[in-house]
């Protein structure tokens, strides 16, 4: 019997994760609201096209709607850090006793708290670096490969079970491998997006062009200081210039790609920089340390993202 996993959250992460995860998967989109871009609202399915390597397929994939009947046992949820906690709560009614929760948000902070307010159930988090884009609804594009770990973030939350999540993901074509310390993952990763991500919003520009531009090169040695700083704290120690140059190597690799944030100020919508620089720059003021360069991403993210939804 195929595993039936429920998807929350409809961005372009869950619906890359759908698509991939189809044909091995009994996969549930959990909706909002009827799709009626996609469906008529008497219809049990919608349709996702996913772009990949100039190939073009399209998915019908059954959805429901957060206050359906059925229980959950496994749950992945694809929605922005700041409403992570919400959209969990929407469905807390329909978590089996044995439910399995994966997280796939962006930053930190998150996890946190949701590991905390569902400390008895098995909770675990995902970083990856796959990179997707929803240019419009319905329609996915797989923008570049990446790497994805996943591990447990409470007691009931194993290793082996996240292996099991991992060889999923691999049937699935995902590059993914479980680790015991998800921790450091997360940190790694929210290292790197607080290096690219608010340069590119800033910038208005893709994740390559940051290398080129006197604002990047100005900032980001004094960054990434901090940045070793509060990784030291965390007990994730990463030197400067051990930082910087995976920054340099992400912004590199990823050349071509439309950074989320920037993609959410495009948009009009709320951007993650408060679960990314500005989570530094909490963790920093609770450090008694400093954190001018994180402090002025973050205001200039906050100010532009305030300006896109006065303008949207």
């Amino acid at each position: 019997m195929r595993h039936r996993i429920h998807i929350l959250g409809n961005g372009s992460l869950g619906g890359l994760l759908a698509c991939r995860l189809f044909p091995f998967a009994d996969v549930r989109l959990i909706l909002r609201s009827p799709p009626s871009l996609h469906a008529q609202p008497s219809d049990e399915h919608i349709a996702l096209t996913l772009d990949q390597a100039g190939e073009s397929k399209t998915r019908s994939l059954n959805w429901e709607t957060a206050n359906a009947a059925e229980p959950i046992s496994t749950l992945f949820i694809t929605t922005k850090s700041y409403s992570a906690a919400a959209a969990l709560n929407s469905v807390k009614h329909r978590l089996a006793p044995a439910c399995r929760i994966l997280l796939w948000q962006n930053g930190m902070g998150s996890q946190t708290q949701i590991a905390q307010e569902y400390a008895d159930m098995a909770v675990y988090a995902a970083s990856t670096t796959e990179g997707a884009n929803q240019p419009r609804p319905g329609h996915i594009i797989h923008a570049g490969h990446g790497q994805t770990w996943l591990g447990p973030l409470t007691a009931s939350a194993t290793f082996q079970e996240a292996q099991h999540l991992a060889t999923l993901l691999q049937q699935a074509g995902f590059r993914s491998d479980a680790t015991a310390d998800i921790g450091e993952q997360l940190w790694r990763k929210l290292s790197v997006n607080c290096g690219v991500n608010p340069f590119t919003a800033l910038l208005n520009c893709r994740n390559g062009d940051i290398l080129e531009h006197s604002y990047f090169h100005e900032r980001i040695d004094a960054l990434c200081e901090e940045l070793s700083v509060v990784l030291f704290a965390a007990g994730y120690g990463e030197s400067a210039a051990s930082i910087k140059a995976r920054i340099v190597a992400v912004a590199q690799g990823t050349a071509n790609n439309i950074s989320s944030m920037l993609q959410d100020i495009r948009a009009g919508r709320q951007t993650e920089i408060s679960a990314i620089n500005g989570f530094i720059c909490d963790y920093a003021d609770a450090h008694g340390q400093p954190h001018p360069i994180n402090s002025e991403l973050t205001a200039g993210v906050l100010a532009l993202s305030a300006h896109s939804n006065q303008s949207a």
